[in-house]
């Protein structure tokens, strides 16, 4: 029993690169484990440089209200909108004007039970959306069908420099030797394949084999983050610290780590091996959000059995002191002006996300920024969510 968990500790802290604090080759190292542990008060205005506020039409009948908004993407002059439910993508112009919905829901040809993802050509405006049972269907500005690839069965799934990138599950991943398996696909615009990203050499592993008292058991991880800044696109599994590059003729280079310090398997990884017990004490990466000189993460913990999520503020330029985001009170989550805030991508050092009327209308007394609060007299809670489009600082 004890030989069997030491060997198991020291599997995880070589796929989690334990202790280790400095940088790895040329590229930085930030000190995640010390940021989890160092929560601190912080609002997003200390890191704004300037801040714009964008109410979402909701017509006089309420015709364009939008319910729980779980992706926006942009293009050049508008912004897409999903809830990843039953509803069409709806589109508004950068100023919050509704303009059209994309997507035909339902179960006949041509069509999505829902929409569990989508993805924007900024220059185009063009719109793929995607659904595991259906794969993925773009449509031109005006709403109509131009390509469909049905092969697309995992998802997260973003377009960057002309390409259709699909981050590969480990559920729809070949069962190949792990050197030869695919970790990203690469489509044309039309949805034609272009090529593949395997995982050999990229430092991130999707599977953990290892050896118990009770057999050889292999542990599947479920998926890994896929993510851009506007210029780049990048890629990160779970049991791997390091977060790739990746470039258009399908290289991954290594742009960062995260020390993650410790990672979870999950008691039925095991099977019959009841003498392993892992601390249920470890953490996740959901999202990303990479600055210019500010990397924003969105972690779910897990401790006794529970669930909380939280949000990271790595300063570039201070790789160690990493803190844990609260509000005013301590409360978990981003806040913008004392507003619960909810972030969604960046581009070109923009943070893009937005905050419920609602919230902006109940606490419009300690709002502070004079737009914000200019804003909050004309809202009702029954309003639309607001986009906010904060500019960070270099």
């Amino acid at each position: 029993m004890k030989n069997t968990t030491i060997a198991l500790l020291s599997a995880l802290c070589l796929l989690a690169s334990c202790g280790q604090k400095t940088e790895q080759g040329a590229i930085p190292v930030f000190d995640v484990q010390a940021a989890i542990d160092n929560k601190k008060p912080f609002d997003l205005l200390d890191i704004a440089n300037s801040l714009e506020f964008i109410p979402l039409q909701r017509g006089e009948n309420n015709e364009y209200l939008v319910g729980n908004i779980r992706k926006i993407a942009e293009s050049a002059d508008k912004f897409y909108l999903s809830d990843g439910a039953s509803n069409p993508i709806k589109v508004f112009s950068k100023e919050g004007v509704y303009l059209s919905s994309v997507g035909s829901i339902g179960r006949g040809a041509n069509q999505m039970p829902f929409i569990s993802d989508f993805t924007v050509d900024y220059r185009r405006d063009a719109i793929y959306a995607y659904t595991s049972s259906v794969g993925v269907i773009a449509y031109n500005t005006q709403g109509e069908i131009f390509a469909q690839n049905d092969s697309i069965k995992s998802s997260p799934i973003l377009f960057n420099d002309g390409e259709l990138v699909q981050f590969k599950e480990e559920a729809e991943r070949e069962p190949k030797p792990e050197s030869e398996k695919t970790l990203l696909e690469i489509f044309s615009p039309e949805l034609k394949f272009k090529g593949s990203v395997k995982t050999l050499d990229k430092g991130a592993t999707e599977s953990l084999t290892l050896s118990t008292s009770g057999g050889t058991t292999t542990f599947f991880l479920p998926s890994g983050v896929l993510f851009g800044d506007g210029s780049s696109l990048f890629v990160k599994e779970t049991l791997s610290d390091t977060v790739f590059s990746y470039q258009p003729s399908g290289v991954l280079t290594p742009a960062y780590r995260l020390d993650m310090g410790r990672y979870f398997i999950p008691a039925e990884a095991f099977g019959p091996a009841p003498e392993i017990v892992w601390n249920e004490d470890y953490h996740s990466i959901i999202e990303l959000f990479p600055g210019q000189n500010y990397i924003l993460i969105y972690l779910a913990s897990y401790a006794d059995g529970s669930r909380s999520s939280d949000y990271l503020i790595l300063d570039k330029s201070a790789p160690a002191d990493g803190f844990m985001a609260t509000g005013r009170n301590h409360q978990s989550g981003l806040f913008l002006d004392g507003i619960k805030f909810k972030p969604m991508y960046v581009r070109d050092n923009r943070l893009v996300g937005f905050i419920e009327s609602i919230n902006i209308v109940d606490n419009a007394e300690q709002i502070t920024d004079p737009d914000l609060k200019a804003l909050a007299a004309t809202l009702t809670e029954n309003d639309n969510p607001v986009i906010v489009v904060m500019k960070l600082k270099k």
